[in-house]
């Protein structure tokens, strides 16, 4: 590997992910590329960067992108990731199907064996200590005023700042994708804001629920249609806590569909976005 990656967030670790395609192929890493993330900074203009977070803006200035997300600035020659930049040099690819590789890799994660469980009636909701965004507050504020209409439950990070009279019931929820699917797929539902609504901005949110069977009241990107069948999850952009929670009680049958749909509820196969991915890779070897 003669690749450079720089600024990446620290769950990254390339030994293991290049191998499982799980970030970019291999066929990348080993060209002699500067590839940059926004989780640091660098004075040093990348080859190529990759965004799992919403940038607030990035356009194209005659041979390159310019980008700023809110702490800085960066230039770039190609650009992999969200939210969706119409050019050439740019691969339109949600957070989700990096993990997707590993949700596939039954050494890691059994999916399937996650989908069989008994579904309690009820809302899960996970969050961390240094969520941000707009959206990721009301995240907090909806799961603790949906508790006083439907079961919730959260993992023990959610407790810190609750108001006195939440009815959300904690639990301790490990780190790791693995004991994250395994408590999203205890519940009928599950609670999945992004940090942020932008067209575009996709994470893996979305995808965790439906994958193991439990039905998404998503906020988020409007543009996430285009990728899941619209059917399968919720819309709450608009919503009120007791309006989602009507939803949740009168809207049943939508539980059977994620659950019997699950595997079919991407609009793109995995094998089509790596194919895709892979494309977009030899157009940038073909530059080198």
């Amino acid at each position: 590997m003669s690749a450079r990656f720089e600024n990446f967030w620290p769950g990254f670790s390339f030994d293991e992910t290049i191998p499982s395609y799980r970030f970019l192929a291999s066929d990348l890493a080993a060209q002699p590329l500067v590839i940059g993330s926004v989780f640091g900074r660098s004075t040093e203009r990348f080859n190529v960067l990759f965004s799992g977070e919403c940038l607030r803006s990035i356009c194209w200035r005659d041979d390159h992108f310019e980008w700023e997300d809110g702490r800085g600035t960066g230039s770039a020659e190609w650009f992999v990731g969200i939210p969706r930049v119409s050019h050439h040099q740019a691969l339109w690819q949600p957070l989700f199907y990096f993990f997707w590789a590993d949700y596939r890799d039954e050494t890691n994660v059994s999916v399937k064996s996650l989908t069989q469980n008994h579904k309690e009636y009820g809302v899960s909701v996970l969050m961390n200590n240094h969520s941000w965004g707009s959206l990721a507050r009301r995240r907090f504020d909806i799961a603790h005023a949906l508790s006083h209409f439907v079961p919730v439950h959260a993992n023990s990070a959610m407790q810190a700042g609750a108001p006195a009279d939440s009815q959300v019931t904690y639990h301790d929820v490990p780190a790791g994708f693995g004991n994250k699917l395994s408590f999203v797929s205890r519940f009928t539902h599950h609670l999945c804001f992004e940090n942020e609504t932008f067209p575009g901005y996709l994470t893996e949110k979305l995808f965790d629920p439906l994958i193991v069977g439990s039905v998404p009241l998503y906020a988020g990107d409007p543009l996430a249609g285009e990728w899941f069948d619209a059917y399968s999850f919720v819309d709450c952009i608009d919503l009120n806590a007791e309006e989602i929670a009507a939803v949740v009680r009168s809207r049943t049958e939508i539980v059977e569909y994620v659950a019997r749909r699950r595997e079919t509820l991407c609009r793109i196969s995995f094998e089509d976005m790596e194919s895709q991915t892979r494309a977009f890779h030899r157009r940038i070897l073909s530059q080198l």
